[in-house]
């Protein structure tokens, strides 16, 4: 069974935040959501009149240094809003989000500090409240994990006054100037706040897959869609952010890795074995040891961790090894997938430049050459030429492509030469009419199993390849502009997963990875149609 997100019937959003809140505007609604890790839910208000739409220009991601009437500083539980008429109107309501939203009930408490009431609610351990304070014309909003949290919150933001906390969010948005156009500003701080929060009931941060509740789940961790999709853009916008968020990832979530998917506190939320998401620990490990986050004694003892994993799971055969579902969770045809071995190739390959050996005695690099030798050698249709998608090691071949874990990656880890004639014959069957989940449209695409559209990963794929057909997805409307997993192939509008901050920060990484490499120069397909027209 493939389960598939729904159609997203909304659209057209307004989207702001920070690490530790998310704000989603649509007309005259409200919704400010913060995760709480004890309760592992996302816990969101729910308020008419707070920020109307139009009153922020419609911009899609809004209050930063953007001349609108909010506020938002990066790094504290709350922001201000330049209003004079009354906070909300109406009933306020609440609800709590793993996959689906429950509602909660609001409950309000009148403190002397503020002449609007704390809203919060009951809900299990916590007490998840906002909080309302005017001053000088201004309001200065804040969450917290109790109400007294959140009015203390509320008054110490409005003691650092409305020009300081201005200050601290128009410095925040200059780390984005150097990205070329607002609509990959937008998307890069969706990836940036949306992937991960501060937690107001906990000392620790979480990692997620989305802060918006408008995401079909958003309080469940995927390490692939983290270290591979979000985590390279944070290290280049928010370093310090980035080491701390690779700490919690090798702590919290550090004892059920290779899990398809987990709660906010690192328990199983979804069983299921995902080579690339084993693959992506070994990842974020060469990073922790490279930043000095992990010392070395303890990144071998790590890495003999993984090596026992992944021992039950090799071929008795081959140095290749199995998954139970793909990159897209789905189950797979057959175990042994093409690209989650070559992805654990490459993080191989980058813990052997970390550390000088295992305890195991287990040679990293002599292990990756082996699984790449094999790779080559069981992975390749001998018939066709190319890289099948998975095989039984039994003369049986997949010819798929999953654009959350694409062939075409495949030169961009370092695994083969673009001008290699299998990587060539490769990129040429996903791109033609032999391969029946390729939609075709202004805005065509490889979809999947999945979701039966394409993938925005599939743009972010083609740029990485050098191929210029990636570029098409600029002018695609998505949601207010803003990533989501997969799009109408004719319109380009959003269908599935809106406000995926994987997604937005695999296609702002794919952008200027193409930029940087100049192009469509390196691309063997581009250049061969090139030469025919």
């Amino acid at each position: 069974m493939v389960t598939s997100p729904e159609i997203s019937t909304e659209s057209g959003f307004s989207l702001s935040g920070n690490y530790y809140l998310s704000i989603v505007v649509k007309e005259n609604k409200t919704k400010v959501c913060f995760p709480l890790r004890s309760q592992n839910s996302l816990f969101c208000f729910e308020l008419d009149g707070l920020i109307d739409q139009h009153r922020i220009g419609h911009h899609p991601w809004f209050g930063y240094d953007d001349g609108s009437n909010v506020i938002v500083p990066p790094d504290r539980p709350g922001f201000i809003i330049r209003k004079s008429s009354p906070a909300y109107t109406g009933q306020p309501t609440a609800f709590s989000k793993i996959f689906w939203k429950l509602q909660q009930t609001v409950k309000s408490v009148k403190t002397h500090w503020s002449e609007i009431p704390v809203l919060y609610s009951e809900f299990g351990s916590a007490s998840p409240a906002i909080a309302f304070l005017e001053a000088s014309g201004d309001l200065f909003v804040s969450v917290g994990d109790t109400p007294d949290r959140s009015i203390l919150s509320a008054i110490h933001i409005s003691r650092a006054g409305r020009e300081t906390i201005r200050k601290e969010s128009a410095e925040f948005a200059k780390r984005f100037s150097f990205l070329p156009n607002e609509w990959l500003k937008q998307n890069a701080f969706l990836s940036l706040f949306y992937s991960n929060s501060r937690c107001v009931d906990h000392e620790n941060s979480c990692i997620m897959a989305s802060k918006s509740p408008e995401y079909y789940v958003s309080s469940g961790f995927w390490s692939r869609d983290f270290v591979l999709w979000s985590l390279p853009l944070i290290e280049l916008l928010d370093p310090p952010r980035s080491r701390e968020l690779i700490h919690v990832l090798l702590t919290e979530y550090w004892k059920n890795r290779g899990t398809h998917a987990l709660y906010l506190d690192g328990r199983i939320l979804y069983e299921g074995f995902e080579l690339d998401e084993l693959a992506a620990y070994l990842i974020a490990l060469s990073k922790g040891v490279r930043l000095g986050i992990v010392g070395t004694e303890n990144a071998e003892k790590r890495v003999a961790e993984i090596l026992a994993d992944l021992e039950s799971k090799r071929s008795s055969s081959a140095v290749l090894y199995r998954t139970d579902l793909n990159s897209s969770d789905d189950p797979v045809v057959y175990p042994y997938v093409t690209y989650d071995n070559v992805l654990l190739w490459h993080s191989l390959r980058m813990m052997a430049d970390s550390i000088p050996g295992t305890r195991s005695g287990v040679d990293l690099s002599k292990l990756a050459e082996g699984l790449r030798s094999d790779i080559m050698s069981k992975l390749v249709s001998p018939e066709k030429r190319l890289f099948c998608y998975s095989s039984d090691l039994n003369g049986n071949f997949e010819y798929y492509d999953d654009p959350t874990g694409s062939l075409l990656l495949l030169p961009s880890l370092g695994f083969i030469s673009a001008n290699d004639g299998r990587m060539i014959a490769t990129a040429r069957w996903i791109k033609s009419s032999s391969n029946r989940y390729l939609k075709n449209g202004r805005f065509g695409g490889v979809s999947n199993r999945h979701v039966a559209h394409p993938w925005v990963h599939h743009s972010a794929n083609l740029l990485l390849a050098g191929d210029r057909d990636g570029l098409r997805i600029a002018e695609a409307p998505l949601d207010n502009r803003f990533a989501c997993e997969t799009i109408d192939e004719l319109t380009g509008s959003c269908l599935t997963g809106i406000h995926f901050p994987g997604s937005a920060g695999f296609l702002v990484s794919s952008f200027l990875s193409f930029a940087n490499a100049g192009g469509a120069s390196r691309n063997p397909i581009r250049k061969k149609r090139e030469r025919r027209s």
